[in-house]
C-alpha cells in the first residue's frame, strides 16, 4: 500500500470513526472499524484468521482508543466541523496512523490465514514409515479399568478386570534408553539437534493436551531407529505427571503437595515454589527447562544439575552455565541458554524453541536475512517447506524422522509463535558476542 494509499484510507476511517464517537464509545467504535463484533466472551482457534488485532498492536489499540475517546469529546465541545489547525492537525496524525496499521493488519491476516490452511492440510497428513504400526500404540480408553483399590504418592492401583490367565501380552520392544544410548554413542552435531528437536516437539504436544511430564530426564526417554539409523525418541514414564483438569497449574496449598518427581531436574520456578494459600505453580515451561539441561548430554557433556557438584535449579545464576562445545550451531547454543533462563516470562515455550530450531535446520535462507525479514519472506518460505515436505511424503528415500519433525512443525504453525522464534533468532544475531563469550570453549 502507498504513502498516498494509506493516507486517504486512514482519512476516510478517521471520518468514519468521528461519525461513529459521537454516539458509540470508542471501544466499540475500534472494534468497529475492523469490521468486527465487540466480543466479550473466550476466543477459540478455528480455521479462519483472526479478526482482533496481534499483540504487538495492542499498544496502538489503546493508544487509538484513548485518542478517539478525546476525538469525541473535543467534537461534543467543538461541533463536527471544527476547523481548529490543532484539531485538524490531530485528525491528519489519527488517520495517517490508522491507514499504516490497517496496512500491517491485513498482511496479518493474510499471514494468519495461510498459517492456518498449512495447519489444516499438515495435521490430516499421515506420512508412511516403519514405526507406523508401533508408534500408535493403546489408548486409554482401550483397556477395562475396574475400581481403585490403593494409591501411593506416584501411582495408584486399580482393580483387574479379569483373573490373571495364561495369555502374554506383547509391547513394542525399545533397544535401550537415550541414558544407554548416550553412554556408548556420541551423536554428530546434526543428530543431536535433531534429537533435541524431538524433545522439544514432545514436551509442546504434551502441553496442548494440558499435561505436565515432571519427571523428565534421559532415562526416561526410549530410542528406536529407522532406516537411516537416525535415533526416534519416545517419552515415557508418566507416574509423576499433572494432568488434572486445572491444567499445567498445581494448587499449592501445602508442603504436602507433590512438586514432582526429579530433584535435579526440577525447574527453579517449581523448586522455588512457597506453599500457601492460593499460590499455584505453572508447569506451561518446566518441561521446556528441563529439555535445556538434558541438551548437555546430547551433546557429549555432563548435565550440569547432575552429581553433588552441581549446580541446584534453586540457586544457579545463568552465567554459571558451563560452557557447550564450540562445535555445537551457535543458534542452537542460544535455544539451550534461554531454555535454562530462570525467569519464565523470557524463557520461550516449548512451541517457539521448537520453531527456532526448525528455522536453523531446515530454513538457511530465513536465517541469511534475518535482519531485514519481511512476513512476504516468511510465506514464501512456508509454502517452499510445505511443497517440499508433501514431496518427500511420496518417496520412501531420506530420514523418516526429520520428514515426521517437518510434518509436525507444519501441522502447529502459528504466526505469532513463528515471530516470537524469529524475534528470539535476531536477538541472539544481535547479541551474540556479548551475551555468549562465556559459552565458547
Amino acid at each position: 500500500m502507498s504513502v498516498k494509499h494509506a493516507f486517504s484510507r486512514g482519512l476516510e476511517l478517521g471520518r468514519s470513526l468521528l461519525q461513529l464517537g459521537l454516539f458509540k464509545p470508542a471501544g466499540r467504535v475500534a472494534a468497529k472499524l475492523r469490521g468486527e463484533r465487540l466480543r466479550v466472551t473466550r476466543s477459540t482457534r478455528t480455521v479462519q484468521p483472526q479478526t482482533f488485532l496481534p499483540a504487538r498492536f495492542r499498544f496502538f489499540r489503546r493508544s487509538l482508543s484513548r485518542l478517539a475517546a478525546q476525538l469525541q469529546s473535543a467534537a461534543f465541545r467543538r461541533g463536527v466541523g471544527g476547523g481548529a489547525p490543532r484539531n485538524r492537525a490531530v485528525f491528519l496524525a489519527f488517520g495517517v496512523g490508522l491507514g499504516l496499521i490497517e496496512q500491517q493488519l491485513e498482511e496479518d491476516r493474510t499471514s494468519a490465514a495461510l498459517c492456518q490452511e498449512i495447519q489444516a492440510v499438515f495435521r490430516k497428513k499421515k506420512f508412511q514409515t516403519p514405526l507406523k504400526s508401533f508408534t500408535l500404540g493403546y489408548k486409554l480408553e482401550d483397556y477395562v479399568i475396574g475400581k481403585q483399590i490403593g494409591k501411593g504418592c506416584n501411582a495408584a492401583v486399580y482393580e483387574a478386570a479379569a483373573q490373571l490367565t495364561y495369555n502374554i501380552t506383547l509391547i513394542h520392544f525399545y533397544p535401550c534408553s537415550l541414558r544407554q544410548y548416550l553412554g556408548v554413542c556420541v551423536p554428530n552435531r546434526m543428530q543431536a539437534s535433531v534429537m533435541l528437536l524431538q524433545l522439544l516437539e514432545g514436551v509442546d504436544h504434551l502441553c496442548k493436551q494440558g499435561i505436565a511430564h515432571r519427571d523428565l530426564k534421559s532415562d526416561n526417554v526410549l530410542l528406536e531407529f529407522d532406516s537411516t539409523r537416525c535415533p526416534t525418541l519416545v517419552i515415557t514414564d508418566f507416574g509423576c505427571c499433572l494432568a488434572e483438569d486445572l491444567g499445567l497449574k498445581l494448587p499449592f496449598n501445602s508442603c504436602w503437595v507433590n512438586r514432582g518427581g526429579n530433584a535435579c531436574l526440577m525447574a527453579p520456578e517449581v523448586a522455588t515454589a512457597v506453599p500457601g494459600p492460593g499460590v499455584m505453580i505453572d508447569y506451561s515451561k518446566a518441561d521446556a527447562w528441563a529439555v535445556g539441561a538434558i541438551a548437555y548430554e546430547l551433546f557429549g557433556q555432563p548435565n550440569p544439575f547432575y552429581s553433588s557438584e552441581g549446580l541446584e535449579s534453586r540457586t544457579y545464576q545463568e552465567q554459571q552455565l558451563p560452557p557447550l562445545p564450540a562445535s555445537v550451531p551457535d543458534d542452537v547454543q542460544l535455544v539451550v541458554m534461554l531454555l535454562l533462563r530462570r525467569n519464565t516470562r523470557k524463557r520461550p515455550s516449548a512451541r517457539v524453541a521448537a520453531n527456532m530450531l526448525h528455522i536453523s535446520l531446515w530454513g538457511k535462507r530465513v536465517l541469511a536475512s534475518l535482519d531485514r525479514v519481511r512476513t512476504d519472506e516468511l510465506k514464501d518460505w512456508l509454502l517452499c517447506q510445505s511443497a517440499v515436505v508433501l514431496l518427500k511424503g511420496r518417496g520412501s528415500g531420506g530420514s523418516n524422522v526429520e520428514a515426521e519433525l517437518q510434518r509436525c512443525f507444519l501441522a502447529n504453525i502459528d504466526l505469532e509463535d513463528l515471530r516470537a522464534a524469529v524475534s528470539f533468532l535476531m536477538y541472539g544475531q544481535e547479541q551474540w558476542k556479548s551475551l555468549l563469550a562465556h559459552y565458547t570453549v
